[in-house]
C-alpha cells in the first residue's frame, strides 16, 4: 500500500487534520519541546475516546519505559532505528 505523507507543524493542526476525515496513521514523537505524542493525547482526551487511527511514536531508543508510556498515551506501537519500512507497517495492520 502507497500512504500520502502530510506533515503537520503542531500537533494540534494534525489533531484537525484527524477530524477531517479518514487518516491512515499518525507517526509522530515525543521529544521536547512539543511533546506530540503527548499533546494528540491530551487533545484526544478532551474528546473522550480513542484516536480515529493508529498512532506510532517514533523513538531513537526503546526501552520497557518507553513502550510503557506509549501504550499510557494511546500509541499503537514505537518505531526504532533502522526505521524500517516494515517494521512501521507491523504497527499499522
Amino acid at each position: 500500500a502507497r500512504f500520502e505523507v502530510l506533515p503537520c507543524a503542531t500537533p494540534q493542526e494534525a489533531w484537525s487534520r484527524l477530524q477531517e476525515g479518514p487518516v491512515a496513521a499518525v507517526v509522530c514523537d515525543n521529544a521536547e519541546p512539543t511533546h506530540w505524542l503527548r499533546a494528540l493525547a491530551e487533545l484526544r482526551a478532551e474528546q473522550v475516546g480513542r484516536f480515529p487511527c493508529p498512532v506510532v511514536l517514533v523513538a531513537t531508543a526503546t526501552n520497557d519505559a518507553v513502550r510503557r508510556l506509549a501504550r499510557q498515551l494511546g500509541a499503537a506501537g514505537v518505531w526504532t532505528p533502522p526505521f524500517l519500512v516494515d517494521d512501521l507497517r507491523a504497527h499499522l495492520a
